[in-house]
């Protein structure tokens, strides 16, 4: 392993200490300026939930979030937008900190220096708590398969999140942690369908040629996205070419995700992949969304002998997270870091195996 130099880590304690300094003014700046955000829609739903109107939420604001979403949203809603929103930035990073050092041993100042933290942050994303969630089934896999299943489950409030999450522990035969992510996805659709309705199942599959046009046409912006489809329309490639473009990658990081659960028992390897995997699976991906990239390059940084390379992964982030806000003529790189550190992280499972067998056979 690399230990990062005196200066990388004094430079990284200043990003750290002006991301934190940013996310907190743009907290407080709600309290006195109104302003439009990602985490207003959530809180917005929750109201109309709390009024009685959740199938509102779907029908006529088309919140691209299932149903189960709305539970983890609506209690926040009970304040008023300014409070609500520092308080779901502040507990959702406060998992996403303790998952991110508890599992990865990282520092607090290298966790928010990560650029993807910063965008969740100002925006309000859910980025912070999907993390949390998958982080913690990796570092709870082990030890607690059903409880780690649980978790991942969870991840069904969103649900282009979880697309490889079955395939992945189908093909690891681990069916204690496959029945805990049964369970908890059957838990919430009931629980939501139980306070919404079985309609509003209905009404969100409904209202999903919202996020579909965005993704063809680009809505806010084709450069705020981190998918391969997204990246190769922006560089002008038709539709087509671009949803065969996107779907050959997908196929490379589902075969990756299938090898590496398959052929290598290491969880951290295992997560470590699958985290890339589902990051080019979907097209339908923005930057904040690769907010748990930050286990991947952590862990490469850590096993691959290639530290270096996953400094630069990380620092080309940085770019991505800008476009956020930005526009720009040039296209995100963000699936290519994701591509990189997929193909890092799965050589580097794949020469865990070959040594293994190696060791076993002498």
């Amino acid at each position: 392993m690399m230990a990062l130099p005196q200066f990388a880590r004094a430079a990284l304690s200043i990003l750290a200490f002006l991301a934190l300094l940013a996310i907190v003014i743009s907290c407080a700046n709600i309290f006195t300026h109104e302003r439009v955000f990602d985490f207003q829609v959530f809180w917005d739903a929750g109201r109309q939930a709390w009024q009685g109107k959740a199938l509102s939420v779907w029908i006529d604001r088309a919140l691209p979030h299932p149903p189960p979403f709305l539970l983890f949203a609506q209690p926040f809603a009970l304040l008023p937008l300014a409070p609500a929103l520092t308080l779901w930035v502040a507990a959702t990073l406060a998992l996403f900190v303790f998952a991110c050092r508890r599992q990865l041993g990282l520092s607090g100042s290298t966790i928010l220096a990560f650029p993807p933290t910063l965008v969740n942050g100002i925006i309000g994303q859910t980025g912070f708590l999907l993390g949390a969630l998958y982080i913690g089934a990796a570092r709870l896999f082990a030890s607690h398969p059903f409880l780690a299943g649980g978790l991942l489950g969870t991840m069904v409030i969103k649900p282009q999140m979880g697309l490889l999450i079955p395939v992945a522990l189908l093909a690891g035969r681990e069916w204690r942690a496959f029945a805990g992510a049964c369970c908890a996805v059957s838990l919430l659709i009931f629980l939501a369908g139980l306070a919404y309705g079985p309609y509003a199942f209905v009404a969100w599959y409904e209202s999903l040629i919202a996020p579909a046009i965005v993704l063809m046409t680009g809505g806010p912006g084709w450069q705020k996205m981190a998918s391969i489809f997204a990246t190769a329309r922006m560089l002008g490639i038709a539709t087509n070419v671009a949803v065969a473009a996107h779907i050959t990658i997908a196929l490379v990081a589902l075969v990756a995700v299938i090898r590496t659960w398959s052929a290598n028992r290491d969880s951290s390897a295992r997560f470590a992949v699958l985290a890339c995997g589902t990051a080019l699976a979907s097209p339908y991906f923005y930057v904040y969304d690769l907010v748990f990239l930050i286990f991947p390059i952590a862990w490469c940084y850590h096993y691959s002998g290639k530290a270096w390379l996953s400094i630069v992964a990380a620092a080309a982030l940085a770019p991505s997270a800008a476009l956020n806000w930005f526009p720009s003529a040039f296209p995100n790189c963000a699936p290519l870091v994701s591509l990189l550190i997929l193909l890092l992280s799965w050589a580097t499972s794949e020469a865990a195996v070959r040594e293994k067998v190696v060791g076993d056979g002498s």
